[in-house]
């Protein structure tokens, strides 16, 4: 986490602004996986955002990869026939 004082450099505090501004999004998601995420992210005494982050970015790179994957090869097999 980046901390705004009067010593950091322009560039480091308009890092730190869009780091913010991107963690700002509404996302509807079930009670009861908000429930579990508070309870996870107080013992692990970090931000819900950060659990997140730290849970769904590997899960949606494989994911994101794989369909990927499968466009190309899809696009491959159109361009042949």
């Amino acid at each position: 986490m980046t901390v705004i004082s009067s010593r950091n450099t322009i560039d480091e505090v308009s890092g730190a602004i869009m780091k913010f501004r991107r963690a700002q999004i509404s996302v509807k998601l079930p009670i009861d996986l908000v429930d579990s995420a508070r309870i996870i992210s107080a013992h692990r005494k970090v931000a819900m955002i950060d659990l997140f982050d730290e849970i769904l970015r590997p899960a949606l790179f494989e994911l994101e990869r794989e369909e990927l994957t499968k466009h190309k090869t899809k696009s491959r097999e159109i361009d042949q026939d």
